[in-house]
């Protein structure tokens, strides 16, 4: 989780492809109005999506295996800074999700 789709990684990625594809947008508009006159809204909810992940997914690791917040950190061997920095969570975050 922390290595392979953390959050700066995935939003690089979201941009790169908005980016690769930015250019076309403006005959895509032209074609479908109502529907691509939206882009940049739904690029923005993959950009949110992609920083709410962490903290949505381990809620529900704890709420689909009834775990507390401290037997959910015994998974990770990370210090708390290390492991806050890897899933990129706030210091509110952290402890509303490992108590």
């Amino acid at each position: 989780m922390e290595n392979i789709y953390p959050t700066p990684r995935v939003l690089d990625m979201i941009n790169q492809q908005a980016n690769l594809i930015a250019s076309e947008m403006p005959a895509e508009h032209a074609k479908f109005t109502d529907e691509s006159s939206n882009w940049n809204a739904r690029v923005d909810a993959l950009r949110t999506f992609a920083k709410q992940r962490p903290v949505n997914m381990l809620q529900q690791l704890k709420s689909q295996f009834g775990l507390s917040g401290s037997k959910l950190r015994s998974y990770f061997d990370f210090s708390d800074s290390d492991l806050k920095k890897a899933l990129n969570l706030t210091d509110s975050q952290f402890s509303s999700i490992f108590g």
